[in-house]
């Protein structure tokens, strides 16, 4: 007898964005397993936008039996050159070995330097420690990126460096 082959829906992705008003934006993406009827990642955002160079921002990661956790933003424009933001992340199950509490928190500073902007950041990831971070991005291709970071890591019990 030959191999049967069996046809099955992949998952089911969603992603919406509404802009009701100029001062809320909402974010969502999903994907729904319908073998395993349940949604293995939802994510939202709430974007609050009061003032121009100012805005919070408030979302959820959830990932079915791995994570679910809530995550805050805000960025400040203090002077015409200078911005700051900060974003965290709190874990609120404790599944996988992952216990409740801050997960990531990070804190950086921007400069416009005319044709440039630069980056500022500082963060510490409960699981991998804290590291500093200077980019330096053109304004015309500002998805390119020259970076250079360092982090450390105090040394942990049974860790060991390559």
């Amino acid at each position: 007898t030959g191999a049967k082959s069996r046809a099955s829906l992949a998952d089911i992705l969603t992603e919406l964005e509404l802009f009701p008003y100029p001062w809320l934006r909402f974010y969502s993406d999903a994907t729904y397993d319908h073998e395993q009827d349940n949604f293995s990642s939802v994510n939202y955002d709430v974007n609050f936008i009061p003032a121009s160079g100012r805005s919070v921002r408030f979302g959820q990661r959830y990932e079915h039996d791995l994570s679910n956790q809530l995550t805050m933003g805000a960025e400040w424009r203090l002077t015409p050159k200078w911005k700051f933001r900060l974003y965290e992340r709190y874990e609120l199950a404790h599944t996988t070995g992952i216990r409740r509490g801050l997960v990531l928190q990070e804190y950086g500073f921007s400069r416009d330097l005319h044709c440039w902007t630069v980056d500022f950041t500082y963060s510490h990831e409960k699981e991998y420690g804290s590291g500093v971070w200077c980019i330096f991005k053109l304004k015309a291709f500002p998805e390119t990126a020259l970076d250079f970071s360092h982090g450390y890591s105090s040394p942990q019990s049974g860790s060991q460096y390559y």
